[in-house]
């Protein structure tokens, strides 16, 4: 009987745990540039870049980098030493467990250099 019971808990508190864990994965945003670009400015294009950050939560509450987008942002542009980034595609994914958020920020853009 007591062996039951204790199976019977175990179970319980998995399934409460499941209950608190999730993911989820959102498109952010698509945007044109990260700094303001007219036609008349000129630009040369440096390729491909991509840059990831993470931050962890608590409670919402930042134990990490707060600024997981600034800072993925800033390393896309620091791999080719880029002023700007054009053709920008953010995506934002959140892990869940209870009152921890682990929260990653992917962009991906084309780099380049202001003339």
């Amino acid at each position: 009987m007591r062996a039951v019971s204790r199976i019977v808990s175990v179970t319980a508190v998995i399934a409460f745990a499941a209950l608190l864990t999730g993911c989820l994965s959102t498109p952010v945003s698509i945007a044109a540039s990260s700094t303001p670009i007219t036609s008349k400015t000129k630009v040369t294009k440096l390729g491909a870049v991509s840059g990831d950050a993470w931050a962890l939560m608590v409670f919402g509450y930042p134990l990490s980098e707060p600024t997981p987008m600034k800072n993925a942002r800033d390393r896309a542009i620091d791999q080719k030493g880029a002023d700007a980034l054009i053709d920008i595609t953010v995506e934002n994914r959140q892990f869940l467990l209870g009152p921890f958020s682990l929260i990653n920020t992917h962009i991906e853009a084309e780099a380049v250099k202001i003339d």
